[in-house]
């Protein structure tokens, strides 16, 4: 009889990032969420984002959102360790999330498939909706579930 290979989910984790009011940017300051252990030695991370957009935001602007490695002790650039400013050059982007229309406060969401993401990781984004995000910080969210291929 042939083994099959089965995905096992993990459960799903927020990640600290403080993301109210964060400031429009066009040379690429954000913020950085919390660095990530991958003690559970994930293969595939599914990241779920909840951007809510300030007041009156520019039409046809984004939310970048970045991926920072890390080998326990260097990261991507020169990331810290928890949520802090970041400041993207060098990171690699995972997605740009389309500010549609010029609503205010409306909540923009993405997926993305992180693959082999190392012994560490966390999101750097930043937007260039011409208008701060939402300030209310629970408005906004990334959120995160781990993938691993199980043969059976």
């Amino acid at each position: 009889m042939a083994n099959i290979i089965l995905a096992e989910h993990g459960t799903p984790t927020a990640m600290t990032i403080t993301l109210a009011s964060l400031a429009s940017s066009t040379s690429r300051i954000g913020r950085q969420t919390d660095i990530v252990d991958n003690s559970d030695n994930a293969q595939i991370i599914h990241l779920y984002v909840g951007i809510t957009v300030g007041t009156t935001p520019t039409i046809d602007k984004n939310i970048y959102i970045y991926l920072i490695k890390s080998d326990g002790t260097l990261r991507t650039d020169s990331a810290g360790a928890s949520d802090a400013a970041w400041s993207q050059t060098n990171a690699r982007l995972l997605g740009v999330i389309r500010v549609d229309a010029v609503t205010s406060n409306v909540q923009y969401q993405g997926e993305f498939t992180i693959y082999n993401p190392g012994l560490e990781w966390g999101i750097g984004l930043y937007h260039d909706t011409g208008t701060d995000l939402n300030s209310t910080e629970a408005n906004s969210v990334l959120r995160f579930t781990t993938e691993n291929q199980e043969v059976q």
